[in-house]
C-alpha cells in the first residue's frame, strides 16, 4: 500500500532569507520502513548488514559468504601446504620466513577481498536507499541548480575549483536536508560525491544564466539519474575471477620456489 510522505527543509540559495521547500512523494510504506532498517544495520555492527541484508533487497550477501570461502579456504590449505613442505627442511630454519610469509600475503590478501566484497554490499544498499527516495534527487537538483546560479551570476569567468568549492555537498546536504532521515542524507552525500556534477553544470552554464532554472534541474536529475544506473551497474565482483587465481599462483610459486 502507497502512502503520501512529506520532507520539509531549508536552503540558502543567495544572500537573502534561507529558502524553504517541501518535497511530497509517494512511496510503499514497507519501502520507508525498509530504509530505515537499513539505516539502522548501516548503522550498526557492520556484519548486521551481511546477516539481514538480503531481506530487503540488498544484493551480494551471498557472494559475500562466497568470497570469505574461497579466499579463506584456499589460503588456509595453502599456509598448512607451506608448514608441511618446511618440515622436510628443518635442518634450514632461516626458511621458516617463507611460511610466515605465505602466511602474511594469505591473511591481507584474504582481508583485502573482504572489504571489497564488504563495499560492494554497502553500494548496493544505497542502490535500495535510492530507488525508493528519486524524488529527493529531483528536488536535490533544484538545490544544486540554486547554489550554482548564485555561484555563476555577474561574474564572466569562474573556474572548476571555485564551483567545485562553492558546491560543499557536505554543508548543502546537511543545512538543506536536516528534516530527512540520516541514511538517506548519508546516501545521497555518497551518490553526488561520485559523480562529476561540476563538469555537468559547465556544460549547463547558459541555461543557468539565462535563468531557465527549470529545464536545468530538469536536465541535472537525467543525467544524474543516468550516471547513478551506470554507476550501480559498475558494482560487482568480477575482481574475484582474477585476484583468486593470481593469489593462489602467487603463493604456489612462493612454496614451489623456496621449500622445495
Amino acid at each position: 500500500m502507497k502512502k503520501k510522505y512529506t520532507a520539509k527543509g531549508t536552503y540558502n540559495a543567495g544572500e537573502g532569507e534561507p529558502k524553504k521547500f517541501e518535497i511530497e512523494y509517494e512511496n510503499l510504506v514497507e519501502n520507508e520502513e525498509n530504509n530505515e532498517k537499513i539505516g539502522e544495520l548501516l548503522d550498526g555492527d557492520p556484519l548486521d548488514i551481511i546477516r539481514e541484508g538480503r531481506q530487503f533487497g540488498i544484493k551480494g550477501i551471498k557472494r559475500f559468504i562466497l568470497i570469505l570461502f574461497l579466499f579463506g579456504f584456499s589460503n588456509m590449505i595453502l599456509f598448512f601446504y607451506a608448514v608441511s613442505r618446511f618440515l622436510g627442511h628443518l635442518d634450514e630454519l632461516n626458511k621458516v620466513v617463507y611460511v610466515l610469509l605465505v602466511a602474511a600475503l594469505g591473511l591481507g590478501t584474504t582481508a583485502y577481498a573482504l572489504y571489497r566484497a564488504y563495499g560492494f554490499v554497502l553500494i548496493d544498499s544505497i542502490r535500495v536507499i535510492y530507488e525508493n527516495v528519486r524524488s529527493y534527487f529531483k528536488r536535490i537538483a533544484e538545490i544544486i541548480i540554486d547554489y550554482a546560479e548564485r555561484t555563476l551570476k555577474g561574474k564572466v569567468e569562474v573556474t572548476d575549483k571555485e564551483l567545485a568549492k562553492a558546491l560543499d555537498f557536505s554543508k548543502m546536504i546537511d543545512n538543506s536536508l536536516d528534516k530527512v532521515p540520516w541514511v538517506i542524507r548519508r546516501g545521497i552525500l555518497f551518490i553526488l560525491r561520485k559523480l562529476p556534477i561540476v563538469g555537468i553544470l559547465f556544460d549547463m552554464k547558459e541555461d543557468i544564466l539565462a535563468g531557465n532554472k527549470a529545464d536545468a534541474s530538469t536536465k541535472l536529475y537525467d543525467k544524474i539519474d543516468a550516471l547513478i544506473s551506470e554507476l550501480f551497474a559498475q558494482n560487482n565482483t568480477k575482481w574475484v575471477w582474477w585476484l583468486w587465481p593470481l593469489n593462489i599462483i602467487v603463493l604456489l610459486g612462493i612454496i614451489w620456489r623456496n621449500l622445495g
